[in-house]
């Protein structure tokens, strides 16, 4: 019997550790160029002030983004982030997650990126008009518990970059696996494989990057910690963050990477809060060594069922 269950846990395991491994490998050596600058951008505050260490390795909203396989949650919620740049330029992102029972979940989220209107002007200095530049994304995962502490996940997402000389549409897809004993989880993925389309030409004209992931996290009552590394064109980046949470109703979030988006390569920082009230959950984050400035994000979260919920109320059993 024991050997039995040796070879349930851990053959399923290493088959597909062996898969993300392989897939990872051929990303690292890809080179690219990047068209969508958006899809850096952590997608809410509890991302963005953990440095994304917690991503990979973790289950929810945010999780199913970096790593298809966690996109599974205990209750359905729904989320919404507002993300302040420098230069005007500002970020929306939305996105709701859905358990179907204790083993299958589905995360969908959509981004929208835009700034100012600009002025245009030809060669001789005439203004021609002005113009925007609007970037925006949408997507979904699709998770599933395989057994002792295991799960997969599969993703896609829909990239579009709006410019008046050159519109671009990218098609990405995500893998992953995830593997949770105890209180430790560890997690692999690969998202965003495909290529960016130019509408006018119909053709390939750049490469979409492909994002790689691995990480392991901690849980416990009043803390969470975990580090990760990330990387795309060849890049890495090792994060490091925390969750510490001394009452049910705060929790303190920070975080440190090599790099990240920091201008220099050097050590990229940042921190947040959260607080809950009756489920509902308030973030804000603040990350101040991007290259383009300080960075602050706020968001809101709320449970779409259970006894918590504003809306819909938990089902009698009568």
């Amino acid at each position: 019997m024991s050997g039995m269950k040796h070879r349930g846990i851990y053959s399923p395991l290493w088959g597909i550790v062996g898969t993300v491994a392989l897939a990872l490998s051929w990303a690292m050596s890809a080179q690219a160029t990047t068209a969508f600058q958006s899809r850096d951008l952590a997608p809410n505050p509890e991302w963005q002030a953990t440095q994304g260490a917690l991503a990979v390795s973790g289950l929810g909203l945010t999780a199913g983004l970096a790593n298809p396989a966690g996109a599974r949650s205990e209750r359905a919620s729904a989320s919404f982030s507002h993300l302040l740049w420098a230069g005007d330029l500002s970020r929306e992102w939305a996105a709701l997650s859905v358990p179907l029972g204790p083993r299958f979940g589905f995360v969908v989220d959509a981004a929208l990126l835009h700034g100012p209107q600009l002025s245009g002007y030809d060669d001789d200095g005439a203004e021609t008009g002005s113009f925007g530049v609007t970037e925006w994304n949408a997507g979904g995962s699709v998770a599933m518990e395989i057994g002792a502490g295991l799960g997969v996940g599969v993703g896609a997402r829909v990239h579009r970059l709006e410019d008046l000389t050159e519109p671009l549409t990218g098609v990405g897809i995500s893998a992953g696996a995830r593997w949770q004993t105890g209180a430790q989880s560890f997690g692999a993925s690969i998202t965003d494989l495909g290529s960016v389309q130019s509408k006018a030409e119909g053709v390939p004209r750049y490469d979409l990057p492909t994002h790689w992931r691995i990480g392991a996290e901690r849980t416990m009552p009043l803390y969470r910690v975990g580090a990760s590394l990330r990387g795309d064109e060849g890049a890495t980046v090792a994060g490091f963050g925390f969750s510490i949470t001394p009452t049910p109703w705060v929790s303190f979030l920070g975080g440190l990477s090599s790099g990240d988006d920091s201008e220099d390569g050097g050590i990229a920082w940042s921190s947040g809060l959260q607080v809950v009230h009756q489920g509902i959950e308030v973030g804000y984050a603040v990350h101040p060594a991007g290259p383009l400035g300080t960075t602050h994000q706020f968001s809101v979260t709320v449970p779409l069922r259970g006894d918590r919920s504003p809306w819909i109320p938990e089902r009698s059993s009568h």
